[in-house]
């Protein structure tokens, strides 16, 4: 899909009746002085097509002669980086680079220059626009333009920004694009972690009408209110779950193993302290040992129930 054009050269190479081997460049008036042939007009053709174009010539001079044609020399290109970019100018490149190649010759995006929102101009005319979070997030780089000469490509300034913090995998600031949703931040952030209370997340917004931040919560659970549209200057924050234990027994005291154990149902002391001598300490007080016991689990009452090991 290579366009050629000025300064390409293509090598070639003939057998069968003829036996020969050359490199001919593309003319300014974009063509190449074929021997025996003539002038053949290829600038503006693909390779492809080119390479279609001259193996029919061959076929009609040339009898039972077979020609294999490759790419030779490239053509250098000018390109004009501008915008919100590092290190803006004219740059002379080859002709097979794309759009990221071009912003990482040119230092980068700067800190007000929008990583989804990044044109590229031909002849005066925006031919397509660019999103590095395709390449940067999703690894998709179908979307990485192939450049031309005289091709302009121009960095416009950020516009919509959101902070997401806490229990997500990839925390930190991100652009966003017009009508994204709660749901289109979590999959750039990678999601929630495992450790998040999903049902209690707060949005922090700015309010224009009482020019003061508000607290909206979020329940992630809930599609409708993943799907609440973002805003410039927005801050999530996903909290932790609770790192309290349930289904516990918790040994203290002159216990060889101290510690949390998984309780069930039915389950006995004997089932914690099986044997004397290995389980307890030789300074453990043989006569009396207590249990600590919370009445319910919405209550910070307790009983304590004495026995004697």
């Amino acid at each position: 899909s290579y366009i050629l054009g000025t300064g390409d050269s293509l090598s070639l190479f003939l057998y069968g009746n003829e036996n020969r081997e050359m490199t001919l460049t593309i003319s300014r008036e974009g063509n190449i002085n074929f021997p025996r042939i003539g002038s053949i007009s290829i600038a503006g053709l693909t390779l492809g097509e080119a390479k279609n174009l001259i193996e029919k010539r061959i076929q009609t001079q040339f009898i039972g002669t077979t020609i294999e044609i490759s790419m030779g020399d490239l053509k250098s290109i000018n390109v004009l980086m501008a915008g919100e970019i590092k290190i803006p100018g004219l740059y002379s490149v080859s002709s097979l680079s794309s759009v990221t190649q071009m912003v990482f010759i040119a230092g980068g995006i700067s800190e007000i220059g929008s990583l989804r929102n990044i044109e590229i101009k031909r002849r005066g005319e925006t031919i397509g626009t660019f999103d590095s979070y395709d390449i940067l997030v999703n690894g998709d780089s179908s979307q990485d333009i192939r450049l031309q000469n005289g091709d302009t490509v121009f960095v416009n300034i950020l516009e919509n920004i959101v902070v997401v913090d806490g229990e997500v995998r990839r925390s930190g600031k991100y652009e966003f694009k017009d009508g994204d949703t709660i749901n289109d931040l979590l999959s750039l952030s990678g999601g929630i972690s495992n450790k998040a209370y999903a049902k209690r997340v707060t949005l922090e917004r700015f309010n224009q009408t009482t020019q003061r931040p508000e607290i909206i919560n979020i329940n992630l659970m809930d599609d409708s209110e993943r799907n609440t549209r973002l805003i410039d200057g927005d801050i999530l924050r996903v909290a932790s779950s609770s790192d309290k234990k349930n289904n516990i027994v918790t040994l203290k005291g002159a216990f060889v193993r101290p510690g949390n154990y998984g309780w069930f149902e039915g389950q006995r002391l004997s089932q914690i302290i099986e044997d004397i001598d290995t389980d307890l300490l030789d300074n453990a007080d043989l006569n009396r040992g207590l249990i600590v016991r919370r009445l319910s689990s919405n209550s910070n009452k307790i009983k304590v129930l004495s026995f004697d090991p």
